[in-house]
């Protein structure tokens, strides 16, 4: 009996101590995510600056109409809080004075990790739900240094973000294409390698997979 409740006493001590590495590890990589969007931000915000010199591509405001990956080189800034199967940024419409996205939490896999309002110049890390909405309002704050009481939705058909698609002839480039709230059926797919570029369809968005395979 003394044998069983000694072994009994180790086995609880070990769990106790597995949960506490695991949450250890756990808090560290979440450190790690969030300074490494706060980085992502700080390239965005500083890579637009730096091209929106030409006044045909700016809007009224003085901002990039669009952002391209290949400003980025072999270091194109990541939302690595949120699935690679996700779309890198999109790009809020005209007229959207808002400072932040119509759905900042990520529920579909036409969201993007990013979101961008050229009308103010402001960039934004979308969110995956969290296990309460105050800790999905908490993170979204921790990612975009704000201090939001509440996430507002807006469903508003004006405020839709524009998405980007990858170039047909460069996947690494981006401009405007569709609108993220289309129905996946009618979305553009990417072109076969071999199909003659005149004829292959509008290529799908890249994902955050593919903007990894161009770092």
């Amino acid at each position: 009996m003394r044998l069983l409740i000694d072994t009994m006493i180790a086995l609880l001590l070990v769990g106790v101590l597995a949960g506490l590495l695991w949450y250890h590890r756990d808090q560290q990589n979440e450190v790690r995510q969030v300074q490494a969007v706060h980085d992502a931000l700080s390239a965005l915000y500083e890579e637009s600056l730096y091209h929106g010199t030409d006044p045909d591509s700016l809007t009224a405001a003085g901002f990039p109409k669009t952002i391209s990956i290949t400003w980025f080189d072999n270091h194109v800034p990541m939302n690595e809080t949120v699935p690679t199967t996700q779309p890198w940024l999109d790009v809020a419409p005209m007229g959207d004075g808002s400072d932040h996205p119509p759905d900042p939490v990520i529920l579909s896999s036409t969201q993007a990790g990013f979101w961008y309002n050229p009308q103010r110049g402001i960039f934004r890390a979308r969110v995956m739900p969290r296990f309460s909405e105050q800790e999905t309002v908490d993170f979204y704050n921790k990612l975009n240094h704000t201090a939001l009481k509440s996430l507002m939705r807006d469903h508003s058909p004006e405020r839709r973000p524009l998405s980007l698609a990858a170039s047909q002839h460069r996947p690494s480039v981006v401009d405007v294409a569709t609108d993220p709230m289309t129905p996946a059926p009618s979305r553009p797919t990417i072109s076969d390698a071999n199909q003659p570029q005149a004829t292959s369809p509008a290529p799908r968005r890249p994902t955050l997979s593919d903007v990894k395979l161009n770092r």
